[in-house]
């Protein structure tokens, strides 16, 4: 179940990832608050067998675009999850160094089928920045309070716009710099059916 997070609620950045209270969304991007979630994530006992270098997982779900969505809503396949609390932890894959610099995502649906299926997780870099026709995951800016996501291909940048290109039914859109508040390249895809 995915819930959202209270980022002024209090002493939400004191205790462990795995109890019931939320790190704000700033923990994402913050590397004192990475750290600090890294540190707490090794140290509870219920994850403390794990190998040291751990990447967070994140769950999200399928987002169905209302009535007064953005304009490109319809278009693209969207999805919307609280990225403040990790829903898992992995051995960080094929030699990454750094693991706070990584976080995966389980794949929600079917836009970038055959490249990535619903379920596989996709490892994300928080600092390297994306390059033309490179798979992304771009993390939208949202009014309302959602956390708002979408997938593609890059294949169009300027001043004023990105473009994603989702591979199942080829749908090409354009999203407004404005509009966007991330963008993750993909490094990585893990298949837990292999």
């Amino acid at each position: 179940m995915l819930r959202s997070s209270s980022p002024s609620s209090p002493s939400s950045t004191e205790k462990g990832p795995c109890s019931s209270s939320f790190l704000p969304l700033k923990a994402l991007t913050d590397p004192a608050e990475n750290r600090l979630r890294h540190r707490a994530a090794k140290d509870d006992p219920i994850i403390a067998g794990l190998p040291k270098k751990l990447i967070s997982i994140y769950a999200v779900s399928l987002h169905f675009p209302e009535e007064g969505d953005t304009a490109f809503a319809d278009e693209l396949e969207f999805w919307e999850g609280d990225l403040s609390r990790p829903a898992a932890y992995m051995a960080a894959p094929f030699g990454l160094g750094d693991a706070e610099r990584y976080f995966a995502i389980y794949i929600p649906g079917e836009a970038m089928e055959p490249r990535f299926r619903a379920g596989e997780r996709v490892i994300l870099d928080r600092i390297k920045p994306a390059s033309i026709n490179a798979d992304v995951v771009v993390q939208l800016r949202e009014d309302s309070g959602r956390s708002l996501w979408t997938i593609g291909r890059l294949s169009a940048r300027n001043r004023s716009l990105i473009e994603l290109m989702q591979y199942r039914d080829r749908v090409t859109s354009s999203i407004p710099h404005n509009k966007i508040k991330q963008i993750f390249p993909i490094i990585g895809m893990v298949d837990d059916d292999a």
